[in-house]
C-alpha cells in the first residue's frame, strides 16, 4: 500500500529500493518508513526496530555504503534539529 500523501519528506534508494522517511502531511510531521520495490513497484511499511526519530520534515536522507543517514528538519512549532540518525535498512532498524 502506499503512503499516504505528504510533503517535505525524504527519500534514498538502496538497490532496488526506494526509501520515504517522513514529512508532513498537511496536518502533522510524520517519522514513517516506507518503501517501495522498483521492479515489481510494490509499496511495503516495514516494522522498524530500534528507537525512532523524531517527527520531521524538511531533512536529508543520504546513503552512505549501507547505511542511510537522516539529518536535520523541522519537528513541530517549527522547532530545527540539528542530529543525525543512521538506519540500517538490511535489519530494519534505526541505530
Amino acid at each position: 500500500m502506499p503512503p499516504e500523501p505528504r510533503a517535505n519528506h525524504s527519500s534514498a534508494v538502496v538497490g532496488t529500493q526506494l526509501f520515504v522517511f517522513g514529512g508532513w502531511d498537511g496536518q502533522k510531521r510524520l517519522n514513517d518508513i516506507h518503501v517501495l520495490d522498483t521492479t515489481t513497484l510494490i509499496w511495503t511499511c516495514p516494522e522498524v526496530r530500534g528507537t525512532l526519530p523524531h517527527p520531521r520534515a524538511g531533512m536529508t536522507f543520504t546513503r552512505l555504503r549501507h547505511r542511510l543517514f537522516l539529518f536535520g528538519g523541522s519537528g513541530p512549532q517549527a522547532k530545527c534539529f540539528n542530529d543525525m540518525q543512521v538506519f540500517d535498512p538490511d535489519h530494519m532498524s534505526w541505530i
